[in-house]
């Protein structure tokens, strides 16, 4: 009778556990989904803000200039650029420089990137507007050009001359000597296919190095298109260029350029070789023209390597289309000779 009674017990156990274990998992989704309403609300609120000081800031020149600080709700790199920034707040306010914080989930960085890009297209500041953000965001926002604006990484200002520089001289440039970059795109590619107008940048069009490049014709995934200079062994490589994240997708995109000879800076990110298919005016490039790391079409990336893919190319206009054929990310850059 004991043994039954206690078997009884642990069965009156077992139910009030198990009732008790539904109810904490329903009051945990339940508490999960209200923190995300609260940050996307208070995203929302704060990008706002942002809009509204920035369209101030840059219309009356009174109000002084005004940094913008994009950051995330998780990343070390952002509590670090925070604790960073707001060592330098009181230095900044003293000089009549603002500022504001734009605190946002990763979904919506496209998203504010082309409101940004909208209110910022038809406004020509009177003042700098500095945007300081973590890599993270720098990825996202690199489709987006502004004049009359320098961009702030984690503390190092991108100039028109595409320094790297660190707190010395962004407090320097920050007393009235900010370099504005020079005319660029204002606009990202949002559907494949479309022709985008991209500006010079340093000489340079649509970030792409070469002689000639007329335009970038189409590119299949814009959350991804970014500025970006590779660095490998302790150099640098070509200057900006491109980086293109596939992320879980394949993705294309096509170039215009005139030259000899083609160069790919790429890397694995997982660690997995991944291929890329070239074709050279919408055919696969004649075995003459392959470079010595070029195999039936296609270039295997593997390590963070300068990949030389195409020379001998006759001189004439072309367009190079390269599309990643692998669901790893990749990072690439290219340099037309």
């Amino acid at each position: 009778m004991a043994c039954h009674g206690k078997l009884k017990n642990m069965g009156k156990f077992r139910f009030v556990f198990v009732i008790f274990a539904l109810c904490t998992t329903m009051l945990s989704c339940s508490s999960q989904d209200k923190t995300e309403k609260m940050l996307l609300e208070s995203s929302q609120k704060n990008f706002q803000q942002a809009l509204d000081k920035i369209s101030v800031a840059v219309r009356d020149p009174e109000k002084g200039k005004l940094i913008v600080h994009f950051v995330t709700p998780t990343t070390m790199a952002s509590r670090e650029a925070m604790e960073y920034l707001d060592g330098l707040k009181p230095e900044l306010e003293e000089s009549g420089t603002k500022t504001v914080y734009v605190c946002s989930p990763e979904y919506e960085f496209l998203k504010i990137g082309n409101e940004l890009s909208r209110q910022m297209s038809g406004l020509k500041p009177k003042n700098p507007v500095v945007f300081d953000m973590d890599y993270t965001i720098w990825a996202a926002f690199g489709a987006i050009k502004y004049g009359h604006t320098s961009l702030v990484v984690d503390g190092e200002i991108k100039n028109s001359e595409r320094e790297f520089v660190g707190k010395t001289t962004l407090e320097k440039l920050l007393d009235n000597s900010f370099r504005s970059i020079s005319k660029t795109a204002s606009e990202i590619p949002l559907a494949p296919s479309k022709i985008v107008k991209c500006g010079y940048l340093d000489g340079r069009i649509g970030n792409c190095k070469g002689t000639e490049i007329e335009r970038v014709y189409e590119f299949t995934d814009p959350r991804s298109y970014t500025e970006f200079t590779p660095y490998l062994e302790g150099k640098w490589y070509f200057g900006p260029e491109m980086a293109w994240h596939s992320d879980d997708r394949t993705g294309r995109l096509s170039v215009s350029f005139t030259g000899k000879e083609v160069c790919l800076f790429a890397k694995s990110q997982s660690g997995e070789p991944f291929s890329i298919q070239i074709w050279v005016d919408g055919s696969l490039p004649d075995k003459t023209s392959y470079g010595s790391n070029m195999k039936k079409g296609r270039v295997l990336v593997s390590d963070g390597k300068i990949y030389n893919i195409l020379k001998n190319i006759s001189p004439a206009s072309h367009i190079l289309t390269l599309e990643i054929q692998s669901k790893d990310c990749a990072i690439f850059s290219l340099e037309f000779r």
